[in-house]
């Protein structure tokens, strides 16, 4: 996933990147990495859904690139765990925040079709 300036024209300012598996009750994005444009900072937001209601939540840490370059960050993984819910989870929303200039970019995975975007 991607959110790039400009409304989608200019630089790549945040990216993410990853796998997913689906557990009974949970999901864990494992190989998780973010990159950040020079000078900006970005974060990866995780969100899990049974139905409309969000059961779960897991988030990197911001990572703020040096003045010179653009940095890919590795992350620890995402838990995402619902065991004390009815029915499992059924999506996942992943979300690269460019904080800098307070953006981002949304990808939804679901279970049912075992495919994101």
């Amino acid at each position: 996933m991607r959110f790039v300036h400009g409304g989608g024209s200019g630089a790549l300012g945040a990216a993410g990147t990853g796998s997913i598996a689906w557990f009974n009750r949970s999901v864990t994005a494992t190989n998780v990495k973010v990159y950040v444009h020079a000078l900006e900072c970005g974060q990866l937001f995780a969100y899990a859904y049974v139905g409309s209601t969000i059961v779960a939540t897991a988030i990197t840490r911001e990572y703020c690139a040096p003045a010179d370059r653009g940095e890919w960050y590795s992350s620890h993984d995402l838990i995402l765990d619902a065991s004390d819910t009815v029915g499992g989870i059924s999506r996942v929303d992943f979300i690269i925040r460019d904080q800098e200039h307070d953006g981002e970019t949304t990808v939804s995975c679901y279970r049912s079709r075992s495919v994101c975007g």
